[in-house]
């Protein structure tokens, strides 16, 4: 015979599971991680506010974590940070770090774009090496354009 107390056992289990299914239930965990961060830290002094620098750099990380979906790490990341609950335009964050606006693919974070971005970019080491083995500074040059996808336009040495 099912008691009330199994009856609220399997009630409460079907709850838990169909707010897990559905990503409520790590919502909550994720807000109360932020919250608990918030009550330890509530007695602390508060961070000194952020440079233009680093406010520029946790709008980055934001953009790359909401892209990617960790909302745990986001929510824990923001109490931590300070962000400000208004999120900037991808376009602001672009015209303060002087990047084109369209320089990078708009659907992926900024972030993508400037951590790969030295794979069409000359390699300084390369160029060094290449140099102290005797190329000429036409060759580097052209080794260096090559390496990012430009071609050479300066002048010929005799």
């Amino acid at each position: 015979m099912d008691g009330p107390s199994e009856g609220f056992a399997e009630l409460k289990d079907a709850l838990r599971e169909n707010l897990a299914a559905r990503g409520v239930l790590a919502r909550f965990e994720a807000a109360m991680r932020a919250e608990v961060f918030k009550a330890l830290d509530a007695d602390a002094q508060p961070p000194p506010p952020a440079t233009r620098e680093t406010a520029l750099v946790n709008e980055l990380i934001r953009e790359y974590l909401r892209y990617n979906g960790y909302g745990h790490s986001l929510s824990v990341f923001s109490a931590e940070a300070g962000l400000p609950k208004d999120i900037p335009e991808r376009e602001y964050i672009s015209q303060e770090l002087s990047i084109h606006p369209k320089l990078y693919q708009p659907q992926l974070p900024l972030l993508y774009g400037l951590s790969f971005k030295h794979r069409t970019q000359a390699n300084p080491d390369r160029l060094v090496r290449d140099v102290d083995h005797g190329s000429s500074a036409i060759d580097t040059a052209k080794a260096a354009a090559a390496v990012a996808g430009l071609e050479y336009a300066g002048a010929e040495q005799n």
